[in-house]
């Protein structure tokens, strides 16, 4: 399982070296909300590791290649988290089940999917939603293409999270709504001035959760 500031895209490494990032020596495992830290720095910027001493991510983003152009933007905002972004990810092929496994998963999930296909409500909750804990916050980030599955694929997301008390929508389809500029030609894909604002929506988004 990667360390920190190991986000892929095309397999290939999208962000800056490890050390760049704090260190998470010494520091311990417990959960922030568990400790009664209930601010966004103590939450998201205090390094924790797992018993074998492996960074635990706070927060752990999984998304595709909308999400692979905010990692340096991410990163500066959550310098605790993990991003792993990859091209073409549908929404099924979901790697949380490998953090999960390495004991690497913290409090709070985001996933930026639902770009390359339409989805279904089975395909949500079983294979995106179901190795998540009930005791997790997890996000779930609305895309915005000109694919002909957007408005359905963005409904299902937002009927998810009806279904499920601990997932939370993050509407960037209405956020980015008019703002030309946050998108290269191809209405999809981020502009640095995009991944900013991406960025900024999912954490206005985990401090309201705090």
């Amino acid at each position: 399982m990667p360390g920190r500031g190991s986000s892929s895209s095309d397999g290939a490494s999208a962000s800056g070296e490890d050390a760049d990032r704090p260190s998470d020596a010494g520091q311990s495992g417990e959960s922030a909300s568990s400790s009664g830290a209930g601010t966004f720095d103590a939450v998201f910027g205090t390094p924790k590791t797992n018993a074998a001493g492996e960074p635990v991510f706070e927060p752990l983003l999984i998304g595709d290649s909308v999400s692979a152009g905010a990692v340096d933007e991410f990163y500066a905002v959550f310098p605790q988290g993990h991003i792993d972004a990859v091209v073409s990810r549908n929404i099924w092929e979901s790697p949380y089940a490998d953090y999960l496994a390495a004991d690497q998963v913290g409090d709070y999930v985001v996933f930026c999917l639902g770009t390359n296909n339409a989805v279904v409500d089975w395909q949500i909750d079983d294979e995106l939603l179901g190795p998540v804990a009930q005791d997790k916050h997890v996000l779930l980030v609305n895309p915005r293409n000109t694919r002909e599955w957007l408005e359905s694929t963005n409904a299902e997301l937002a009927a998810a999270c009806e279904r499920h008390d601990n997932v939370t929508l993050v509407d960037w389809y209405g956020a980015s709504q008019g703002h030309d500029e946050y998108f290269a030609g191809d209405g999809t894909h981020l502009t640095p001035e995009g991944a900013q604002a991406y960025i900024g929506l999912i954490r206005d988004a985990l401090e309201s959760s705090l």
